[in-house]
């Protein structure tokens, strides 16, 4: 199930990434079919039809299960139609080769009658070539044959197949790639590695002669390619993005590691290049020649929205070829990837920046690696490729000042264009783009922000005619009093994500943020001592009831979202600053988004803890400073990303329309009577989210005008009423991002001892004391 679920997500994910503007692969996979031209053809595209199809309006589009290379030809086999094509050098266009049995969608092999299971052995799942003739396998009967125009030959040797497919009787994952090294096909399947928690290879050895197979043991697994004679190359994915080859001897099943560096990160698309003694290896972007005693070398730009199920071919000396949507063939040429600009963003080609700049400069020539970076990374990066990457998107953790301050990300005081857009920054904001000395050395491009919402509803039940508590002493006695009467409401909690360790993980970091200036942490203070007192009163009055410390699950009373839970407080880390409008419909159940995170004293002044969770800096080594810094400006213009552009500039106070509201509109109009009636109709939890869409429909057909905007201008005057009490802690030893850093797993081990009751008050606040300490001095 999870292996299923894995693959959903990235096949979900390889749509979108499909659909999204400005996210264009190389070539003619941005839309066109055909081929580019004769030294570079991009074939068996998703959205080309074969030639000599009988009916080709019955085609249906898709991307080729298996694409193989045998003599002058690539064939490529569609799973659903059982066709299969063909493509030759000096061919306008993919034509059909052979047409096999077509086999009933839609339904597992045990669930087929003997007629459909019939039609399904002379079909075929997956080609492979062998002395440079195209063959076909059938997983079900375990028979290969060589292909024809007529079809398929089969032979009498049926290959054991049930290492990865134990039995048919249920639903099972195909193979995914075969090739032939001698006479041993070399099978691999995408597999699921419990060890690393990644996926990986399933590798399968048969001896095309016997029939017989032997499975690979061996973790980490990422590709598999030919070798030299008797042996394969095995891409091994280790600890920290690392990848190492190994040399597999296929009659004792021995490997050795090879003397050859690689590229780090998610590579893919192995091949080997007996004549040049070379090995080819894809990213996102680049194609890399690998060699013995040699760093890996840039080559062709060649970009792939992803390497899922990739696979890698070198046809001729000189040349690569990469299956993944469809086949790219390219002449290899070194050093064209280094006319681009390379950048990495933590969304990689889904990014909002990359987008936008996309769409406004359709022939920027731009490299996207995906990732979250952190300062530290960047330092290594730079040491062993100190021109790799231009361009970082970097987050703020304790490392970020001191990136900025020892001359790891460009000056861009002189660039006068920019710092004329970066004046406009809220003066926290423009704080943390500085060096120690006062240099802007980054452009921020996304700010998060905890904040709390109350339920004004659940709120007034439980607490009539009081006001929202202001300090973590007042929220916890309300604590302690909904726990007196907690039994009577089984289903109600007081907080959001409520298990009571999560409360004082909250309170922690909240009281971290509060005095963060200072030199070393102080949680003696009497206010936390009340706090943290009240806290465990109630912990222990809630475990005397024998009621439960872990947040209620509520999958089992139907609600379907945390906006219909019946909790009175829901605070929120890490999300975007901008405030739910109060007046959108969806809202209307009275939450109140204006509560910020409680203080402790009761004339300290509210804070929203903000967090710069990314940064855009620039390699100060890049020779393609210039690019880097048009995209720089790019990036502090509102083009960019509106609703980021509004939270950062306090002069941007314009809206911004949601695309969709139109059409949104018209459908709730078209549904409202078939929804009202589902819903006369419907029972329990179906009933409850029937009722949801049905109000949210009828508020948004009574109210259009709230809901035109994707950002208010209620939401963006609600927003500068509180951007001013924003603290950002880009220079913080204790508040960093992201949010699962080494300090606060430490602080977050320490709260889980204490609510499991290992760990006294007393001792506790100790324990806190002596280790950011600790902390401290590391730091110094």
């Amino acid at each position: 199930m999870r292996r299923q679920t894995t693959r959903a997500l990235l096949i979900c994910l390889l749509l979108l990434l499909l659909i999204v503007p400005g996210v264009v692969a190389e070539g003619s996979l941005d839309g066109r079919p055909g081929t580019v031209d004769q030294q570079a053809p991009d074939i068996f595209l998703p959205e080309q039809t074969p030639e000599g199809l009988a009916d080709p309006d019955a085609w249906q589009q898709g991307s080729p299960a298996s694409v193989i290379c045998a003599g002058d030809a690539w064939y490529a086999l569609y799973g659903h139609s059982q066709a299969v094509a063909v493509w030759r050098p000096g061919m306008d266009n993919i034509r059909l080769f052979a047409q096999l049995p077509r086999q009933a969608e839609g339904i597992i092999y045990a669930d087929m009658d003997a007629a459909q299971k019939e039609i399904a052995a002379q079909g075929a799942q997956l080609l492979f070539a062998w002395h440079n003739k195209p063959y076909a396998l059938n997983v079900y009967t375990g028979l290969y044959g060589m292909l024809t125009e007529g079809g398929v030959q089969w032979g009498q040797v049926k290959l054991d197949l049930s290492a990865l497919i134990p039995s048919l009787e249920g639903w099972f994952e195909l193979p995914e790639r075969g090739f032939v090294q001698g006479d041993t096909l070399v099978l691999t399947r995408s597999g699921f590695s419990e060890r690393t928690l990644e996926e990986q290879q399933d590798v399968l050895l048969v001896n095309l002669q016997e029939g017989s197979a032997r499975r690979l043991n061996m973790e980490g697994v990422r590709d598999a390619a030919a070798y030299r004679e008797g042996q394969i190359l095995l891409l091994v994915w280790a600890q920290k993005e690392t990848n190492s080859l190994y040399a597999l001897d296929m009659r004792t099943l021995t490997s050795r590691e090879m003397p050859i560096p690689l590229p780090g990160g998610d590579v893919g698309g192995m091949a080997w290049d007996a004549a040049d003694d070379a090995l080819y290896l894809v990213d996102t972007n680049v194609l890399y020649i690998c060699r013995a005693g040699a760093a890996p070398a840039r080559a062709n730009a060649l970009i792939s929205p992803m390497l899922y199920l990739a696979a890698g071919f070198v046809p001729a000396q000189g040349q690569y070829a990469l299956f993944n949507q469809g086949l790219r063939l390219r002449p290899v040429n070194p050093g064209e990837a280094n006319s681009y600009l390379t950048v990495q963003l933590t969304m990689g080609q889904g990014s909002p920046l990359y987008r936008a700049y996309q769409r406004a400069n359709p022939q920027a020539r731009i490299l996207v690696h995906q990732g979250t970076i952190q300062p530290q990374q960047i330092v290594q990066a730079m040491t062993a490729d100190p021109t790799g990457v231009d361009l970082w998107e970097v987050s703020v953790d304790a490392d970020y000042a001191a990136l900025l301050d020892k001359g790891y990300a460009l000056d861009l005081s002189g660039d006068d264009v920019l710092m004329q857009q970066l004046e406009g920054l809220y003066p926290w904001a423009l704080q943390a783009v500085k060096n120690g000395a006062g240099a802007v050395r980054a452009v921020p491009s996304r700010l998060d922000a905890d904040k709390w919402t109350v339920n004004k509803a659940m709120f007034e039940q439980h607490f009539p005619g009081e006001q929202l508590p202001r300090t973590w002493t007042e929220l916890m006695n309300m604590l302690l009093r909904f726990e007196t009467r907690a039994d009577e409401y089984p289903d109600h909690s007081f907080i959001s994500q409520g298990s009571y360790a999560r409360m004082l993980q909250m309170m922690m970091e909240s009281y971290l943020q509060q005095y963060d200036g200072e030199q070393a942490m102080d949680f003696r203070r009497p206010e936390l001592v009340e706090a943290l007192t009240l806290w465990q009163r109630a912990r222990d009055m809630r475990l005397s009831k024998g009621l439960s410390l872990e947040a209620i699950d509520y999958d089992a009373y139907g609600f379907d979202s945390g906006s219909q839970e019946p909790t009175i407080f829901f605070a929120e880390a890490g999300v975007s600053a901008m405030p739910a409008d109060p007046e959108k419909a969806g809202t209307g159940t009275g939450f109140d988004w204006v509560m910020l995170p409680p203080v402790f004293e009761k004339d300290a002044s509210p804070m929203m803890r903000g967090c710069l969770s990314a940064l855009v800096v620039v390699n100060p080594q890049s020779p393609r400073a210039r690019e880097a810094l048009a995209l720089l400006r790019f990036a502090a213009n509102r083009e960019a990303d509106p609703l980021q552009h509004i939270l950062l500039y306090p002069g941007d106070n314009a809206p911004v329309e949601d695309p969709d509201f139109a059409r949104q509109l018209q459908e709730a109009k078209d549904s409202l009577d078939a929804l009202q009636k589902s819903y006369d109709a419907a029972q329990g939890a179906e009933k409850n989210e029937l009722g949801w869409m049905l109000s949210y429909n009828k508020e948004l057909i009574a109210n259009p005008e709230a809901n035109r905007w994707q950002v208010s201008p209620n939401a963006i005057s609600l927003y500068r009423r509180q951007a001013e009490n924003m603290r950002v802690f880009a220079r913080s030893r204790y508040v960093l991002a992201p949010w699962d850093n080494p300090v606060f797993r430490q602080m977050n081990s320490l709260c889980e001892r204490y609510v499991s009751e290992q760990l006294p008050q007393e001792e506790f606040i100790r324990t806190l004391n002596d280790t950011f300490r600790l902390i401290w001095l590391e730091r110094e």
